[in-house]
């Protein structure tokens, strides 16, 4: 668990941010501000975003949370309400591929208050797995880390959905 601890460190530091090991935290640094507007959570990890002058549906790269039916999914939605809610400023950072099957935009989030990356915070704090999908695997050895430790650590959705 100490290893897993310790790699998970030396990735989220690799990508400019912190982990305290402790607290089970991420710190995030030299995150760009922006100016997108949260007008509606859909669920645990898709957005409604008014960017570019319109809104636009933003599903987050990297993990999947449970949908509002499934085990842990009100869970995983009442979060994403409670760390985005409406009118927080976001940076939204495209993925490769840009838009998915639905159109949806896809993206990694930062809120700007406190440069959190959304998407790694669901994986932390167990509310999301992983869902890679090739072109977009920038920070996927990030969510695979911050998933495992949440296993292990029996947290969120593996605490409750076994």
């Amino acid at each position: 668990m100490r290893v897993l601890g310790l790699l998970l460190a030396f990735l989220v530091t690799s990508c400019g941010s912190t982990y305290d090991s402790t607290s089970n935290k991420v710190t995030y640094e030299n995150v760009p501000t922006g100016d997108n507007q949260i007008m509606r959570v859909v669920d645990g990890d898709t957005i409604d975003v008014f960017a570019d002058g319109h809104t636009q549906r933003v599903r987050l790269i990297g993990v999947n949370t449970p949908e509002r039916n499934e085990c842990y999914g009100p869970q995983a939605s009442t979060t994403m309400e409670s760390m985005l809610p409406v009118g927080t400023v976001v940076r939204l950072v495209d993925g490769v591929d840009d838009t998915d099957k639905y159109g949806r935009r896809l993206a990694y989030v930062y809120r700007v208050s406190d440069n959190a990356f959304i998407n790694l915070e669901l994986a932390v704090q167990g509310y999301a797995k992983v869902m890679t999908i090739q072109p977009n695997n920038l920070y996927a050895h990030l969510f695979v880390t911050a998933v495992e430790r949440a296993k292990i650590n029996n947290i969120g959705l593996w605490k409750e959905c076994r």
